[in-house]
């Protein structure tokens, strides 16, 4: 598992004070999961295919891979945050799907770079389908 620092040293920001700016590593780490798993795949297709990515990840899904980066947060308590702030949205399915946040604070070619270029995307995926077949 990739420590918080590792993760949350890919987060780029387009704007020049974005809300994630003052929040918790925690918080910071799962913008770039989120990103990772939401916008990752609409842009490099070969992503999406390998790991048959969708748009969204399950509430349950949330919930299992977040646990171990929560910290002193709840994962309830970030995910109201990320929603508050509109990185995320919950859908009527209980599916998480990327907030208008998610693509105006976030540096997308930083973020794309830094992704294509580590091994983060792969164990994400990879984490993804654990959870799924645990559960």
């Amino acid at each position: 598992m990739l420590s918080l620092n590792q993760i949350r040293w890919g987060l780029t920001s387009r704007l020049e004070d974005p809300p994630h700016k003052q929040w918790s590593e925690q918080a910071q780490a799962a913008i770039v999961i989120l990103w990772g798993l939401l916008i990752y795949p609409q842009l490099d297709k070969d992503i999406k295919k390998q790991w048959n990515a969708k748009d969204y990840i399950e509430l349950s899904k949330f919930h299992d891979l977040f646990q171990a980066y929560s910290g002193d947060q709840t994962t309830e308590t970030l995910l109201e945050l990320l929603t508050e702030y509109d990185y995320v949205r919950l859908d009527e399915k209980n599916h998480i799907r990327s907030g208008t946040q998610l693509f105006s604070a976030v540096h997308a070619l930083g973020m794309y770079r830094f992704f294509r270029s580590s091994v983060i995307a792969r164990q994400l995926f990879q984490t993804m389908q654990k959870t799924s077949s645990s559960s």
